[in-house]
């Protein structure tokens, strides 16, 4: 089955790059998916990560962006996203992450027919209801935090009284009712935040090998993780490491991968 995997943060990838090249496992990945092209990886291995909001303020960066890196294939994250690449004339290739809608054929059928290439299998959805849908030209998602929330409210702003401002944006943590921690991306390019999942999903355990007939490829998202982690994470699930996996990942959520939303 391919690997793809994704890295939310360009500094992160970048340092993450170095370390799997430099250990031999960068030819076991095919797309190497994050916001910036890391020096020395190959623009057939390369897919441009967009942003989850669009803003029409992030359009000259955007252009900027896709000129520079010249990729031959981009993530998108809405359907505003897929109008802007048409509008500025893209001929790469167009996926689609999990937060634009296919959750049925007619869905994908009309995906189709707006050029996108690929899908990811939304997480909304268990496994049999994935099947149901149909698994061709899709990627499911098998490692990694998942978005609660998409927030233009800045919570480093609303608990701090002042705009925290940063290239690259940073990352803070909130409480739930529960007194879990959730971590929050500060995407400050965009001034829009990401509140992630207490713990990430994992479905290094789950049989999906079996019975997932046209999947695409599975992928491994690095949202909170360093370059170190997610290195060792990485390394391990390609090697088959499910002993050290269980050590680097004690606690962590399936998801809806069997259990439905109530």
């Amino acid at each position: 089955m391919n690997t793809d995997v994704l890295f939310e943060d360009a500094e992160t990838a970048h340092r993450a790059f170095r370390l799997l090249n430099s250990g031999g496992l960068i030819k076991n990945i095919r797309y190497f998916i994050s916001p910036e092209r890391p020096e020395g990886l190959d623009a057939k291995g390369f897919m441009l990560l967009f942003p989850y909001v669009m803003r029409s303020s992030l359009e000259e960066m955007l252009v900027f962006t896709v000129e520079r890196e010249k990729p031959e294939r981009i993530l998108i994250r809405n359907t505003e996203e897929l109008g802007f690449l048409r509008d500025i004339g893209y001929k790469g290739e167009i996926h689609a992450d999990s937060c634009v809608y296919s959750f049925n054929r007619e869905s994908i059928r009309v995906l189709r027919e707006l050029g996108i290439r690929e899908l990811t299998c939304p997480a909304e959805l268990t496994f049999k209801e994935l099947k149901e849908r149909g698994l061709e030209d899709s990627v499911l998602q098998i490692y990694g935090r998942t978005p609660l929330m998409i927030s233009a409210q800045c919570t480093y702003k609303t608990l701090s009284g002042k705009c925290g401002k940063r290239k690259g944006g940073f990352f803070s943590e909130i409480r739930d009712r529960k007194n879990a921690v959730l971590p929050v991306r500060a995407e400050c390019g965009s001034c829009y935040n990401i509140i992630y999942n207490s713990v990430p999903l994992s479905l290094f355990k789950e049989d999906y090998m079996t019975e997932a007939g046209g999947l695409k490829a599975v992928r491994l998202d690095f949202t909170v993780e360093n370059a170190e982690r997610a290195a060792d994470i990485l390394e391990s699930y390609i090697k088959g490491r499910q002993d050290r996996l269980d050590r680097l990942i004690k606690s962590y959520t399936k998801g809806h991968f069997r259990k439905g939303v109530e």
